[in-house]
């Protein structure tokens, strides 16, 4: 082809030239202008947008997420997460954890990724318990095929009835009944002169962690621990048994970790991340048992119990089987065989982050665990379906324009049932993230296994849940809103328990008061503990509960029962969804964080009061540091709710000429939340505050000790590793699930050691102190000089009068 001839060349009169030159550069100009413009219109809908400018307000982001949960959509998700069993490790597990990334990607949240660890975990190769009569009984250890059950084909799939970290071994021994094998109980054999070494025990399930069971059975220096449920606590006492009902059957089996409370998370690495290469302690240092545990049937327990000689037991010893129960020892022996097959297995955590836009370095986390130990449809995957509803509304929130001040973290567990190991992995990955970022955890276990609402939290976090409860429909009294039901729920659980109520607070006697709907302090049993116990990260963990537990831990806590008993509509899960996201957005969208302190101080004196109303040898103790630090906390909580009123209402451009108060129980920043043109100075000052409130609760942790890997060699001091660390609220040692408040100290004086009870009022002392010094408004310049103008007067002043 020709080429296209060039035009020819002009010769423009240089006036020309440059009037041509000008027009050229402001139509450049006017381009760059609307180009500008354009971009700028553009980008506020991108979500590479780094500033926190919204077009929606507060209320507006909240209409949009509470719009998303869906009662139906909970039920199939929930058919789909629990039609087989997905144990952690197991392919159906890697398949759930894909289902959730999946989800999670299609509902518009950014950042999906899986984290893999690697812990020591176990399944069983042969197990026998065997009572050695003159004609041997042989227990099943299996639960009967339920054909009504649809999931009933995949029994076979299940890992069999047995307790996970329980080390393989053998025993033969006399058998000897401990009932629920708590402290007290134990106390009681000793008591009446029963042997426990060398013998078999035999405990019902209930009053404390099952782990606590079997380590105490081991101090006690018997040789293996077998654990069975009776019909009394969750069986054919309580009503009509599945697949009937929802109480526990003759042959169903309550499997489960059996981990001692030293620490949570991988047995083996302790403080760090379980990887493939970890270095990892010998099985004999760690939280496993050293003798074998083996859980049972009341079906199979019976004729065991049965075979128990000696007195009869008191009335409350006395379980729901038709004969005297005895403490034994048996006549004939109990032959125990365990072989347990124990590898590094791979398990995984699916994590979304939603980036913040204002403190895009300070996050709150969402969690919920989503291995079972079965087929796992109550416990944990009516909470894996909330957390999907959860992600499914903030993807709507994100679609609608709704950027997060702070960073939204959503968290799909894996290994919890052994011992919370996948949020501990995951946390202990990184730590000094977590610890320094992390302002506020939210933990759902169970979405919706029964009617009745309960919370366990930090005090300072049970403002927030308080007031979005208020803001819920009840899932079945929808003309009430969840707080109310709640409300009314927790004044007769107070009263039936003798405690005085009045419209908005309790009073248990002994100075053990608080606020209503009641809050229990937090225990441990689920993912909150690496978070709150290890981190000091103020957490929240609710849950619709009651009447699943039949089915707890069995093949029998399938679809089949959810869609009968426990929430045949879904709507507790989808109830649970709106909660969980609401609280999450008005902790990540408020300018400053709102953790009630004032509520925290209250909690905190109350603990002290009944500390010393429960134990009188308080009145031998010296408390008056503990004391002291109990009122200066109370007067920084104080200050720190004025400044935290201040700086949101600044934050927000209100005018501040007038006194600005923050009610204690508002849980939330009342202002619609625009913040298009917030001021530099506003921005650090919430900042400011929200450091403040956030490091309160780092306060009260003790220091986390020696690398427990790492030896002390070389080093003149070696202070214990610590994985629960705060010194105000704990986990019962003897219970595991339940909380004690002041626990270091109650534990030296039930032991009757003053000495160490003295020690450990300084430890607390010291960490109140430490929490109310984080609270406090850091000083001026001009307070500063002050202050060492004051100090240095006294040390004059006694100089003169010669005490120095």
């Amino acid at each position: 082809a020709m080429p296209l001839p060039r035009p020819p060349s002009r010769d423009f009169a240089p006036a020309v030239r440059k009037s041509i030159l000008v027009v050229w550069i402001a139509s450049v100009a006017f381009c760059v202008v609307i180009f500008i413009a354009f971009g700028v219109a553009v980008s506020s809908n991108s979500d590479d947008v780094s500033e926190a400018i919204t077009p929606m307000t507060r209320a507006d982001v909240e209409r949009t997420f509470l719009a998303v949960p869906d009662a139906k959509r909970c039920g199939e998700n929930l058919k789909y997460l629990s039609a087989q069993p997905h144990h952690a490790g197991s392919a159906r597990d890697k398949q759930t954890a894909e289902f959730v990334r999946q989800q999670w990607i299609m509902h518009g949240l950014p950042n999906v990724e899986v984290h893999e660890s690697f812990p020591w975990l176990s399944k069983p190769v042969h197990r026998r318990v065997a009572l050695l009569s003159s004609t041997v009984y042989e227990c099943s250890l299996e639960e009967a095929v339920v054909p009504e059950d649809p999931a009933h084909e995949f029994y076979k799939d299940a890992l069999p009835p047995f307790n996970g970290l329980s080390p393989s071994g053998n025993a033969t021994g006399l058998l000897v009944y401990l009932n629920y094998a708590t402290e007290a109980d134990f106390a009681t054999l000793r008591t009446l002169g029963i042997r426990l070494e060398g013998r078999i025990g035999i405990a019902r399930y209930g009053k404390n962690f099952r782990g606590v069971k079997a380590d105490l059975a081991e101090q006690a220096k018997m040789s293996a621990l077998l654990m069975y449920s009776d019909p009394e606590d969750d069986g054919f006492k309580r009503g009509k048994v599945f697949p009937e009902g929802p109480w526990r059957a003759p042959t169903s089996v309550q499997r489960g970790s059996v981990h001692n409370m030293d620490y949570e998370g991988d047995p083996l690495t302790p403080g760090r991340e379980a990887t493939a290469d970890a270095w990892h302690i010998p099985e004999a240092d760690s939280n496993m048992p050293h003798i074998p545990v083996q859980p049972l049937s009341y079906s199979d327990a019976a004729p065991l119990l049965a075979a128990l000689e000696g007195p009869p037991v008191p009335p409350d010893w006395q379980g729901g089987l038709n004969f005297t129960y005895r403490h034994g020892p048996s006549a004939e022996s109990v032959v125990v065989e365990l072989v347990m097959e124990y590898s590094r297995t791979a398990i995984w955590n699916v994590i979304s982050t939603i980036p913040g836009t204002r403190w895009p370095d300070k996050a709150v986390v969402l969690g919920n665990h989503r291995d079972g130990w079965t087929f796992g449809a109550g416990d944990p995957s009516s909470g894996t379906t909330a957390l999907l509803e959860v992600s499914n509304g903030l993807g709507a929130a994100l679609k609608a324009g709704w950027k997060p001040l702070r960073t939204v973290v959503l968290a799909s567990w894996d290994a919890e049932e052994w011992g919370l190991v996948g949020s501990t992995e995951w946390v202990e990955s990184r730590m000094g993230w977590v610890h320094d970022n992390v302002v506020a955890y939210l933990n759902v276990d169970i979405g919706g296994r029964g009617p009745h609402f309960r919370a366990r939290a930090t005090p300072s976090m049970a403002s927030v849940l308080r007031t979005a409860a208020r803001d819920i429909p009840h899932p079945t009294e929808q003309s009430r809103s969840l707080a109310d039901v709640w409300l009314e729920s927790s004044k007769q659980a107070l009263t039936s328990r003798g405690c005085s109520v009045t419209a908005e607070t309790w009073d248990c006697g002994g100075g053990d008061t608080g606020a209503l709907p009641f809050v229990e302090h937090l225990g441990s049993g689920s993912d909150f503990a690496p978070f709150y116990h290890y981190n000091g990260v103020p957490s929240v963990d609710f849950m619709f509960d009651d009447s699943g537990k039949g089915v707890y831990h069995s093949n029998y806590d399938s679809f089949y029962a959810m869609e009968r008993w426990e929430d045949p509509n879904f709507v507790h899960e989808a109830t649970i969804a709106k909660l969980w996201g609401l609280v999450a957005l008005r902790i990540a969208d408020s300018a400053v964080v709102p953790l009630d302190y004032q509520e925290e101080a209250l909690a905190l004196a109350s603990s002290v009061r009944h500390l010393q109303s429960q134990f009188p040898e308080t009145s031998k103790l010296d408390l008056a540091a503990l004391h002291k630090a109990v009122i200066d906390f109370q007067d920084a909580a104080t200050e720190a709710t004025h400044d935290a009123a201040r700086a949101d209402a600044i934050f927000n451009g209100v005018d501040i000429s007038a006194p600005v108060r923050r009610e204690s129980n508002l849980g939330f920043s009342p202002y619609p939340g625009h913040f298009s043109s917030v001021t530099s100075a506003a921005e650090n000052q919430a900042a400011q505050v929200n450091q403040r409130l956030q490091e309160c609760e780092r306060g009260f942790l003790v220091p986390l000790g020696r690398d427990p890997l790492a030896g002390c060699a070389g080093k003149s001091v070696c202070p214990t590793w610590r994985y629960f660390r705060h010194t105000v609220v704990a986990p019962d040692p003897y219970g595991g699930y339940n909380s004690e408040d002041l626990s270091v100290i109650a534990q030296a004086l039930k032991r009757n050691d003053l000495v160490e009870a003295q020690r450990q009022v300084g430890v607390v002392a010291r960490s109140v102190a430490t929490a109310a010094f984080a609270l406090k408004r850091p000083p001026t310049k001009f307070e500063a000089e002050n202050e060492i103008l004051g100090v240095l007067d006294k040390s004059v002043s006694m100089w003169n009068q010669g005490s120095i």
